[in-house]
């Protein structure tokens, strides 16, 4: 019997040949599937893996935010076309520029640093100081918060306005180059002024820290067809309300910080460019916590036109995908868009 079926097998085989033999035998997919590597485009993940690695944004299908942080920096010259001052209402209303020597250029400078969120919210720091000392003899008698300075008396004269500002501006451009941006500010003055006669025998100082409100407005345009840009800042405000005018009295105050500048780029990232500013403004009124000497009032008002060179250097923190930012806010147009036409 064992010999009867040993001869069976043989004859089957030999019956079936080398081509249906293979077909016996199971597919190489099912017996062994086939590994592969991982594809670039589909990366894998390990089991909750793919939640933590996605931003929220692109898993609410919104392009990633994109930051920008920039440092500006100016210097140059100003000059004075108007200054008068008074403390006290039966004090000298006094010409600085003129009875104060105050007719020369002085050195100016500012410094600012930006962050720049998702093209369109900006946030800026800004520190100006704002310092004129000259020496005069004075043609006239000048009487400051009731002291008396006589005529012929040399007197050095200090005038510090250094101003600290924050402020938030929206752009309502989506292009990363041109910008049309409105917000608002909160400066914070610093205000110091003497007058020491150079005897040392007479000398008067007020000082004052507060803050101010304002209104901005920023714009920048890049042509398209030369490596050339321009643009405009404008920082101010009016008021002669308590509170709003940044102290708890009616005194009437003023600001306003109005540039131009224009500009070439470099190596993608650093913007040199010159500028030319009006800075000035004042208050006129009484500040009734002032103890003495004087009642309190004061009448400051200040014109000056500054020329600097300045240079912005931006620099990118987060790198969004801009192909994925147009398609965003070319849906978000298009949803509105159909809003509109129900």
């Amino acid at each position: 019997m064992p010999g009867l079926a040993t001869n069976l097998v043989l004859t089957t085989l030999l019956a079936l040949g080398p081509g249906d033999a293979s077909a016996a035998e199971p597919p190489a997919s099912a017996a062994e599937p086939v590994e592969s590597g991982p594809s670039e485009s589909s990366p894998s993940y390990a089991p909750g893996e793919e939640e933590r690695w996605t931003q929220p944004r692109e898993r609410r299908g919104k392009a990633p935010i994109s930051m920008r942080w920039k440092l500006l920096g100016e210097l140059g010259a100003f000059g004075v076309a108007y200054h008068r001052l008074q403390f006290d209402r039966d004090g000298t209303f006094f010409d600085l520029r003129n009875d104060g020597r105050q007719d020369t250029m002085f050195l100016f400078a500012r410094i600012s640093t930006e962050l720049e969120i998702d093209d369109h919210h900006e946030i800026i720091l800004l520190f100006q100081p704002l310092r004129l000392r000259t020496e005069t003899v004075l043609q006239a008698e000048l009487v400051v918060d009731e002291l008396s300075f006589p005529a012929g008396t040399g007197v050095e004269l200090f005038y510090g306005f250094d101003f600290y500002r924050i402020s938030y501006a929206y752009d309502i451009l989506s292009d990363p180059g041109d910008e049309v941006a409105f917000g608002f500010s909160m400066q914070f003055r610093n205000f110091r002024s003497s007058y020491v006669s150079t005897a040392g025998d007479l000398a008067v100082t007020n000082t004052n820290f507060g803050p101010v409100p304002a209104i901005k407005f920023r714009g920048r345009h890049v042509l398209d067809r030369a490596n050339f840009w321009y643009g405009a800042e404008v920082d101010g405000f009016y008021a002669n309300i308590p509170f709003i005018n940044g102290g708890d009295d009616p005194v009437e105050g003023l600001i306003l910080d109005a540039s131009l500048r224009a500009g070439v780029t470099v190596a993608k990232y650093v913007r040199p460019f010159i500028n030319v500013r009006y800075l000035g403004g004042g208050a006129r009124g009484t500040d009734s916590d002032k103890a003495g000497p004087g009642d309190g009032f004061s009448n400051n008002w200040l014109h000056t036109v500054a020329v600097t060179l300045g240079t912005e250097v931006s620099v990118p923190v987060l790198v969004g995908d801009r192909a994925a930012r147009d398609a965003e806010i070319a849906a978000r147009k298009a949803r509105r868009k159909a809003r509109r036409q129900r």
